[in-house]
């Protein structure tokens, strides 16, 4: 559709997420590889109360100003039309176009068989792409009359374009995780981190651990999985937990060991 320009921030839940990022259909159809996707650790249990900086107060209204002055700004519309595009073209320097086609080189050498990038071909095709667009980003909310983007700009770009990257990466990692696997490594760091005893038995992790364990056979399926990574060691012939005396129990290795879940 020419002359129309869409952006949207989307948040979604973790497992919502995975099943996108999972998707072999979105992904041959080349939308995945058009999200700047971030997803940083929860910090929960540690949004304490602090004192407001001044210097935090005045570059927030300075930005807030800024913004609402481009939201103000008239749209630049075709003559005659109301609602169809006919924004400038804004060009790279000289400088910023070698280090444009320096970046195009760079990826283009971590998309072979082994090398960095081969995980997420798609995405990182178009990462001198999303560079510019950043760039452009960065610059115009900088002056939004300018016509040419410098080398600096792109640079900023860039960085950010490398953590998108990274985040790629990371989520196209987790997103091939099982959810049985995904559930066996959230108990553990439950086990290892909220659990205050070293063993622990089958009812007990239906009964007091994670939301998503609340059968036996979900807690007997997870628990194979620790023990076949040396996580939970079966104790023969039961043990006593909360003054309660079970049959299948398990110890829990709490100390750093030689082998991890994957």
């Amino acid at each position: 559709m020419r002359g129309k320009r869409i952006s949207m921030h989307l948040m979604l839940q973790n497992g919502v997420s995975q099943q996108l990022l999972s998707d072999s259909t979105l992904a041959d159809q080349g939308l995945l590889s058009r999200l700047l996707i971030s997803a940083p650790e929860s910090i929960v249990g540690t949004r304490f109360s602090k004192e407001v900086k001044p210097e935090s107060v005045k570059h927030i209204e300075i930005y807030n100003q800024r913004i609402k002055q481009l939201l103000e700004m008239p749209y630049p519309l075709i003559d005659g039309k109301t609602n169809e595009l006919n924004p400038r073209t804004i060009i790279l320097n000289p400088k910023a176009t070698k280090a444009y086609y320096g970046f195009c080189d760079h990826v283009e050498s971590l998309l072979s068989v082994g090398k960095e990038f081969e995980a997420i071909r798609g995405f990182a095709n178009k990462m001198p792409e999303h560079a510019v667009r950043l760039a452009s980003i960065i610059a115009v909310v900088n002056n939004v009359n300018i016509s040419e983007i410098k080398e600096q700009d792109l640079d900023r770009g860039i960085k950010l374009v490398q953590y998108y990257a990274s985040e790629a990466l990371r989520l196209f990692d987790a997103s091939h995780i099982s959810p049985d696997l995904e559930i066996a490594i959230r108990l553990l760091h439950h086990l290892q981190h909220t659990w205050t005893l070293d063993i622990i038995s089958l009812p007990d992790l239906y009964q007091s651990t994670l939301n998503a364990i609340r059968d036996k056979q979900t807690a007997s399926k997870i628990v194979k999985i620790l023990e076949e990574h040396g996580w939970l060691i079966k104790v023969e012939g039961g043990g006593e937990i909360k003054g309660v005396r079970r049959k299948d129990v398990w110890k829990i290795i709490k100390e750093p060991y030689h082998e991890t879940i994957s």
